[in-house]
């Protein structure tokens, strides 16, 4: 018995201590995590950071996504595959250019999936280019974005002479005739330039 007395001062001990770290009337909110930031690699990030679970993908950094990004530029369509979005992602303005996603045509380069972003967002994404498609996904077809937001956005088709198509900060452009879904998508803040086809969420 007297054994079970101590170990209940113990618990109410340590309750009363939790509380007195919480202000009286106020709410508990908790720390908001740090955004994740691309270092400018393109590479495999690593089985931890990107992984997938039967049509599932799932990417928990910076570089996961870029990296996500460039396998569809290499003819990975992710066709009938759902990526999640699992972090803040901070692409720290530095230039996508045509480098992480290099710029082509037909089927096999378009994103086809369903990418969801969690309601997470993505900010400093800078890209500019003299080809068309200007866009984190250049191409994509009969695929769904859904749950994700931009903030401080810069696209731009480098030079107005190029007579470009297809501007945004999520899609540049719809393939063939298929078809794309947007649900709960925001493009908060930044600037979009472009010769033809401009917009703030599809091009």
């Amino acid at each position: 018995m007297e054994t079970s007395k101590r170990t209940s001062h113990k618990i109410l001990a340590l309750v009363l201590s939790v509380l007195m770290l919480v202000p009286f009337g106020l709410p508990f909110v908790p720390m908001a995590e740090a955004a994740s930031t691309w270092d400018g690699s393109i590479g495999d990030p690593g089985w931890s950071l990107y992984y997938y679970s039967g049509n599932d993908y799932y990417l928990e950094s910076a570089g996961a996504l870029v990296y996500f990004l460039n396998r569809i530029a290499n003819k990975n369509t992710f066709a009938g595959k759902t990526v999640h979005l699992m972090v803040d992602v901070d692409l720290a303005n530095r230039d996508f250019g045509d480098s992480v996603w290099p710029y082509n045509t037909g089927d096999d380069y378009a994103f086809q999936g369903t990418f969801d972003g969690g309601g997470h967002t993505i900010s400093n994404f800078k890209m500019t280019s003299s080809n068309h498609r200007v866009a984190l996904f250049r191409t994509a077809k009969n695929a769904t974005f859904r749950n994700l937001n931009f903030e401080n956005v810069f696209i731009d088709d480098a030079s107005d002479s190029n007579k470009k198509n297809g501007f945004a900060a999520l899609v540049g452009f719809i393939n063939g005739d298929g078809y794309v879904t947007f649900e709960n998508i925001h493009v908060n803040s930044g600037s979009i330039y472009g010769y033809n086809y401009v917009g703030a969420i599809a091009g």
